[in-house]
């Protein structure tokens, strides 16, 4: 297992789902740029349990967010996915729309 910490920008609202336990997992992208010459990275964040409700409650797209969890790398449909599974989530900075 890697854990690692990095900040990004929200690129969209968190997809929400309750699981049949009661657990809330909220997923949602963050791209991250090294350099602002370099195009930017982006990782799916998985937030489950009281993460996933604060992702639910105060994430927004553009939100400027902290994530700390650890790499997960999964095979579907044949591709290697990556995700982040957040294990502390906080929202920086949050954007308002007018």
């Amino acid at each position: 297992m890697v854990n690692l910490v990095f900040t990004g920008i929200a690129r969209k609202d968190p997809a929400v789902h309750i699981t049949e336990t009661g657990n809330t997992v909220a997923t949602f992208p963050v791209e991250i740029r090294e350099q602002p010459h370099v195009p930017p990275t982006t990782v799916e964040v998985v937030a489950i349990g009281n993460q996933g409700t604060y992702a639910q409650q105060v994430i927004k797209k553009d939100s400027l967010v902290l994530v700390a969890g650890w790499f997960c790398v999964e095979q579907k449909r044949g591709n290697d996915y990556v995700t982040v599974k957040a294990k502390h989530l906080r929202a920086l900075i949050i954007e308002r729309s007018s």
